[in-house]
């Protein structure tokens, strides 16, 4: 069952390709921002609300890299760790093992915490900042 994507699935989406660079953490293949070939890929399934939306959970993938770490569990868990370090991969598996319930206006918050992380990150770029940055994660 596919989860149905919304204006906060949009700015966390646009958020974590623009801090991976607009480029697969797999392969290391470059994107313009605009394409529709790199995905913002989550490690835990979207269906999870307390990681749903959460930095750590998400990574730049091209669509062949997302399809074939998505088919292979064991491989990507481990790619995940290596990804993640220890210690922020033991914080992530936490995490995502607790229920989240968003409590009224929650989600609202949320969505203009990222937008305004995506407007600072877009101007970090704009001054010539390379690499992966750093998001400020909501709550």
């Amino acid at each position: 069952m596919a989860v149905k994507r919304s204006k906060y699935d949009a700015v966390f989406s646009q958020l974590i390709r623009l801090r991976d660079e607009y480029t697969c953490q797999v392969c290391g293949k470059s994107y313009e921002s605009n394409s529709q070939g790199l995905h913002c890929s989550h490690f835990y399934s979207r269906r999870h609300q307390n990681t749903r939306y959460d930095p750590l959970n998400a990574c730049a993938k091209c669509y062949s890299c997302h399809q074939k770490m998505g088919g292979d569990p064991v491989n990507f868990t481990r790619w995940i760790r290596k990804y993640l370090g220890d210690t922020l991969f033991d914080e992530l598996h936490r995490k995502h093992n607790q229920i989240k319930k968003w409590g009224k206006g929650e989600k609202e918050e949320m969505y203009q915490h990222y937008r305004s992380e995506l407007k600072r990150l877009e101007q970090l770029r704009a001054e010539g900042e390379e690499g992966v940055l750093t998001v400020v994660p909501w709550e």
